[in-house]
Order: structure tokens, then sequence, then C-alpha cells
């Protein structure tokens, strides 16, 4: 899809575009194919350094010695040092931004800087962020999705719940993440704990359904929507989280392998296209993302993320994989079309037309281990390309030392993760390695912020669901 890169470079060419975030993870993707892209970040860490000796624009306001009261976004874009590497890499035609969410406060400050946030109307996001008026969105538009009961917690009775949900049911409060807010099925105990806590609040409280959990990303551009690979969405591994409703990773071609039934597919698709159209009669633009369980081959929708989803850049990443990187003239042949590059096209208002491969199968999964309390991390290893490796491996057989970097499966030290080379990008890896991504030492973390993360070139759950035991075995050393 040479052309619609080509038209975004140039749009470019006079005004940059700027990703604000946290962490650099949440910016890449496409940031060696876009001419005039920079990173402006908080957090320091080993990626940050790989970007820049690759050539790649960022801005890192821990490097540069900047401080917060609050790592938020919102900070990030005021404090005096980050206006002041805008104004050096903005000219006279403004820039345009993009971040994780699209806040009011954040589109007011990057506006008095002379900047355009691409996104959609933040009271639109909170309106579906929020689980109650999702669930009351889904429920009008015959949106299939788990029954569902709304009320103020105090007024509801464990027996209720016990005698209307037989199967089990799910406690969410109306604004939760990373599955903080999110209660599988507790006891009556547990229960009536969380009526005290969360007293005066109202709750959804879903039917419990079990099957598989599918997640996906979807882009509307052009009036047209543009559906994206299938993923295993991995969730509530106790040894990596310490929510039960906590997503830990998503593995892209489990339901291809495990040759996901034609039928499913079209149940899949009718829900998205009625999703996209409820959105889209609210003049939503660009990603967004859905989980499904997947239940005797039906399809049921339970959660809309109305923005960018946290997967999207390693989706990314795997998109490109699965496109001829070069052609003969040396100019790159998308053959399939990142959805984040549609996304960005929508907002910068181009009209390319594009061929785009709906639900492609896109081979790769990533897994993540978050934190258990608030802390600070304590870890000495470095990212970059990692392999499993046998005993033997882990010494230098020159010096008869150990290798560095180097981390231990088991106390026989017979299963060695060894360190082979810097890399960020899961093309890194190549088809024998994998790229672990570390934060900081001394990085101060919130109870389930990231810790660590794995990202491979293949499958790392097998045909019944389970994780490969090697990588839990890693997070748990990590851990």
């Amino acid at each position: 899809m040479k052309e619609l890169l080509n038209t975004v470079n140039q749009k470019l060419k006079n005004k940059p575009l700027i990703y604000f975030c946290r962490e650099a993870e949440r910016a890449i993707g496409l940031e060696h194919l876009l001419e005039n892209y920079h990173i402006c970040c908080i957090e320091d860490s080993d990626m940050v350094n790989s970007l820049k000796a690759r050539g790649i624009s960022i801005f890192c306001l821990e490097q540069e010695g900047g401080k917060l009261d609050s790592n938020s976004t919102n900070n990030l874009v005021s404090h005096e040092k980050t206006v002041e590497w805008i104004q050096n890499v903005v000219g006279e035609n403004g820039f345009y931004a993009l971040t994780f969410i699209p806040t009011n406060t954040i589109d007011y400050k990057i506006k008095n800087l002379g900047g355009t946030l691409l996104g959609n109307d933040y009271n639109l996001y909170l309106k579906y962020e929020n689980k109650i008026e999702q669930a009351l969105a889904l429920k009008q538009n015959n949106i299939k999705s788990p029954e569902v009961l709304i009320d103020e917690i105090q007024k509801i009775e464990f027996s209720e719940l016990s005698s209307k949900f037989s199967n089990g049911f799910v406690v969410q409060n109306e604004r939760s993440h990373t599955g903080s807010g999110t209660f599988i099925n507790p006891s009556e105990q547990e229960f009536n704990k969380l009526k005290e806590e969360l007293a005066g609040n109202r709750v959804k409280v879903s039917e419990f359904i079990t099957g598989e959990a599918l997640t996906l990303n979807v882009v509307i551009y052009n009036g047209s929507i543009y559906i994206g690979g299938l993923q295993y969405q991995i969730t509530g591994i106790p040894e990596l989280t310490p929510s039960s409703g906590s997503t830990v990773g998503n593995d892209f071609e489990y339901f291809y392998k495990n040759e996901i039934a034609d039928d499913l597919l079209v149940d899949i698709t009718n829900e998205i296209s009625k999703t996209a159209r409820m959105l889209m009669s609210e003049n939503y633009r660009g990603l967004f993302g859905l989980d499904f369980i997947i239940k005797n081959n039906e399809a049921f929708l339970i959660e809309i993320n109305a923005r960018q989803s946290a997967n999207v850049p390693f989706q990314t990443q795997l998109e490109l994989l699965n496109s001829e990187t070069e052609g003969e003239d040396g100019d790159p042949r998308l053959h399939q079309v990142p959805q984040l590059l549609l996304h960005i096209a929508e907002f910068l208002v181009i009209k390319e037309s594009v061929e785009f491969k709906h639900m492609p199968n896109l081979k790769g999964s990533q897994l993540f281990l978050r934190m258990f309390e608030d802390g600070i991390v304590e870890n000495i290893n470095k990212s970059g390309v990692y392999r499993l490796q046998s005993d033997e491996s882990a010494i230098n057989w020159e010096t008869r030392e150990e290798k560095n970097n180097v981390i231990y499966l088991d106390e026989d030290k017979d299963m060695p993760v060894i360190f082979q080379k810097d890399g960020y990008r899961i093309d890194d890896a190549g088809n024998e390695g994998f790229v672990l991504h570390f934060q900081k030492n001394g990085t101060s973390k919130n109870k389930f912020d990231e810790k660590a993360r794995l990202q491979i070139n293949n499958s790392i759950v097998d045909d019944s669901g389970h994780i490969v035991p090697w990588a839990v075995e890693l997070m748990q050393v990590l851990k």
C-alpha cells in the first residue's frame, strides 16, 4: 500500500506528527516508515536508547532530567522541557498529535502549542469507557452480549445474583482498567466486602460465560470498516497478575491454527458490523477494540475500547511482517495495510482507496507480567533479543565465565534464557528468539502496571488454550 504511505508522508512533510505517551512502547509500529514522526515520552527505558540508536526522533523527559508530580501525558505535554523541545521540532505550520487517550485537557494544551490532536471527541470515549453506559448501548442496538443487571451495589443481594445467574457472574465498576475493577465469581463473603468498599456506586453485574476470549481491532476509514486479525486474549493467569479479570497477553495465531469455523466468523462479523454502525452513528472514526467470549460457536461482545487498544503497537509490527518489506525499487510494499496507518490517514482526511485483507492470520504472540502491588521495580536485566538455550550455552568457553544477562528457569541452571543482541521490534528476534522488554530499574509502578513483556514470532498458547510452560516459568522467575 505504497500510495497510502506516500500520501500520509506528504501530508506530514511540513507538519510533523508527535506521539505523546508515558512509555515509548505505546508509540512504536510505524516509526521507521513515517518520515516526519516524533515520539515524546515520560519514562526512561532501554527502548528509548534503542530508538535513538536507530535514528528515530524521540524526546524522553526523564532522560532530560524532567520530573512530574504524576506520570500522566497531561503533565508531560505542558512541562517546560517538553514545550521547549516541541518548539525546536515544530515549524510555523504547527503539528499533529497522537495520544493513547485523547482527553479534553490534552486537546486544550496541544491547541495552545499550535497542534491538532488526531482523535475522537473525549466525551464519546468516556461514554463507551463507562461499563454501564456501554452495556445499555449494546442492549439498545441489539448487539449480542451477556445478560446484565445494573443497580447500586448496596441494593443487590448475593442470593438474587446466584438465582439470576446460575452459571456465575462478573461484577464491574463503571470505570476500571486492566481488570482492576472486575471481579469474577466472587463468594458471598467477597461480594459483601465489595458492597462495603463500593457503597453508593452503581455496578454492572454480567452473566459469566465460560468460553474462549477473543479480541480484535477495527478501524473506520473513509466510512468503511476494516477488521484486524483475531487474537486469543490471555487473561487472569495467577502467576502473571493479581486479578482473574486482567489481560496478560495476546496470541494472534491461536484461532487460525485451531481452524475457526466459518459460521463463527460470520457471527463475529455481524456483531462487529452492528457495533461499528452504532459508533459511526455518533461520528466515531478510526481505531477501536472489541472483546468477545466464544461459546458453542457463538460470539458474545463483552467490551468496547473506544480508542487505540494497547495491543496495536505489537499488531502493527506483525502486520508489517506479514507484508513484503521491499519491492524491486527498495520501497516498502505493504500488502497487509496496518490498521494504525489507516487510523492516521482517517484523521488526516486522506481519501486513498486501499486493498485490505480482513481478519488476516498474523503469526505472533505477547505475554506480560503485571505488578502485584505498588512499588519500585527491581530489575537487573537488559531489554533485547533473548533465546532459550541448553545449559552449556550460558558459559563463555574462552573465559570460562558466565555470560551477561542470563536468566535461569530452574535451580539446576539447565534452562538458561540468554541475551543475544539489542533490539526492541519483533522482527529483530527472527524465528529462533524472542524480545524481552523490562521496566527500568528503580521505576515506580502501581499495582497492575506492566513489569516485563515477552514478544515472539509464533504461538505461545497450545491447542488447549494453555501457555507453553517455559514462558510461564520465565515470568515467574522475573516476578
